[in-house]
């Protein structure tokens, strides 16, 4: 469906969906935890498939979860990465509402990432999505259209990450 009626579609809600990277250049093993709508790729090693590797030095491995089931802790091996599926989302209502505001309709991720080894460091990478994937209609402003061409109005930026030591009260950025 290309077209949204507010008086029939206003609590439809609408997902925008990604793939997020995250690589490990630390000398050990790093514990990872993302927050928000997530589905990690936990599938067997996927090392060094042209396809699917960035940076032509980080293989992508699938992720290893580890600890408390409850708490979605993945293990991330020295010198790889581990990819992972996130959605956004948010009724049709609020990403008109939001077209055209200073701050565009979406979400965020948290993702923290520990190690024990050196001084135990913890980093946390807020990463944040917003869009403006719908116009309103010129004749009918109870109706809505989605953009085909979305892709000058989303945005995806992640922030450096701040990075605290769990041994020894220090605080910095990564």
């Amino acid at each position: 469906m290309s077209e949204f009626f507010m008086t029939k579609h206003a609590n439809w809600f609408m997902w925008f969906m990604g793939t997020g990277r995250l690589i490990n250049e630390g000398p050990t093993a790093a514990r990872v935890r993302v927050s928000g709508e997530i589905v990690m790729d936990t599938s067997p090693s996927l090392t060094h498939a042209p396809e699917r590797s960035f940076a032509s030095t980080y293989p992508i491995r699938g992720a290893q979860r580890v600890g408390d089931r409850a708490r979605d802790e993945y293990l991330v091996a020295p010198g790889t990465a581990i990819e992972f599926d996130w959605a956004i989302g948010a009724p049709v209502r609020e990403w008109a509402e939001k077209s055209n505001a200073p701050d565009a309709a979406g979400g965020e991720i948290s993702t923290a990432v520990w190690s024990y080894g050196d001084a135990g460091t913890f980093d946390n990478i807020r990463s944040e999505f917003r869009a403006r994937p719908l116009r309103q209609d010129a004749d009918n402003p109870n109706q809505w259209h989605l953009i085909e061409d979305t892709i000058g109005r989303i945005g995806v930026v992640t922030y450096p990450a701040k990075r605290t030591w769990l041994f020894e009260n220090q605080s910095d950025d990564a």
